[in-house]
């Protein structure tokens, strides 16, 4: 694969702020990739975006697509130059035009016989087949958001850049919209970029993810080796509960509470830890067990562990137990 996308020490801020919104940022994204920005509010992944599309020029570092700059080392690619496709939070549709002519926006300078086809083709593509003459305020949020995505699409663009267009769905919606979205890129073998405050819509719709803090990049990986292999305690709380485990000889780790097992006997030829219970949590989809760690080769520096306790352990608060590694 080629680099479509390239920043390197790209850093952008604002005027009146004192610290950079983006600072020092290298990332690449290769064609046909779908790379998900993951981090909370203010955290830069809006920026970063923002600056791929032109909306922004960075006080340093350089931009480049395919090999050429357009942005930095005194170039200077306009955004309508780049090639760009733009998918915003609330869609950003015309409300004044019909859904085929949303799609048609972007494609000036093709025959009309050129421009129908592409419209047919597109509104097929994400299941808005007949939809051609209503206007986007008779359609539902997922609707909006699959019509601002074949309006992205239907130019060609280099890349797509997605900023939180799930936010506003609610929880069923956003879960099929996602799998539908993620299936229509890779469709098309779109290089594509996502900003997304949800860590289960990037995994879900990400080939990589990319966990932003405080403008700078935390972590870079698949979604499995975020979950599973965190670089510390903020990268891994972006995914849920996660255990600080400090190993005696070998640092800290942050283990998911379905990899620790808890039990009321110690685990025959394991090196189990002792624990105590401190309380019992039913969520209704399980229990939990929050414990407290007593070993002189495992601690959880000073915090308790949360573990998920199987149907049928009875233990309640001061329950000694010991917990083993999975």
């Amino acid at each position: 694969m080629s680099l479509t996308l390239e920043f390197s020490s790209v850093s952008k801020t604002y005027r009146g702020g004192t610290l950079p919104a983006v600072n020092d940022v290298s990332l690449s994204v290769e064609e046909g990739e779908i790379v998900a920005l993951v981090g909370e509010s203010g955290s830069g992944k809006t920026t970063l975006l923002r600056l791929a599309a032109g909306l922004e020029t960075p006080d340093s570092g350089i931009i480049s697509v395919d090999g050429k700059i357009v942005a930095g080392d005194g170039a200077w690619v306009p955004p309508e130059k780049r090639n760009v496709g733009f998918v915003f939070q609330d869609g950003a549709l015309f409300p004044h035009l019909t859904v085929a002519k949303n799609v048609a926006y972007g494609l000036r300078g093709r025959s009309r016989e050129q421009t129908q086809a592409a419209v047919d083709y597109m509104l097929a593509m994400v299941g808005l087949n007949g939809f051609h003459d209503r206007f986007p305020h008779a359609l539902s949020g997922g609707e909006r958001q699959r019509l601002a995505l074949a309006r992205s699409l239907a130019p060609h663009p280099k890349f797509v850049l997605l900023d939180e267009p799930f936010s506003n769905l609610d929880p069923s919606l956003r879960r099929s919209l996602r799998e539908e979205i993620q299936g229509i890129l890779k469709k098309v073998n779109a290089t594509a970029i996502l900003v997304t405050h949800d860590t289960e819509d990037a995994a879900a719709v990400g080939d990589r993810m990319v966990v932003f803090r405080e403008g700078r990049i935390e972590q870079i990986g698949t979604p499995g080796e975020l979950y599973r292999e965190p670089k510390n305690g903020y990268c891994a709380r972006l995914f849920g509960p996660s255990n600080r485990v400090k190993m005696n000889g070998s640092g800290v780790k942050w283990i998911r509470p379905e990899h620790m097992r808890l039990t009321v006997n110690k685990p025959e030829g394991e090196s189990g830890v002792p624990v105590r219970v401190r309380g019992i949590q039913d969520t209704g989809r399980h229990r939990e067990a929050i414990v407290d760690c007593h070993s002189s080769t495992h601690d959880g520096g000073g915090e308790p562990w949360m573990l998920i306790l199987e149907d049928g352990q009875d233990l309640k608060e001061g329950s000694e137990g010991w917990v083993s590694f999975l």
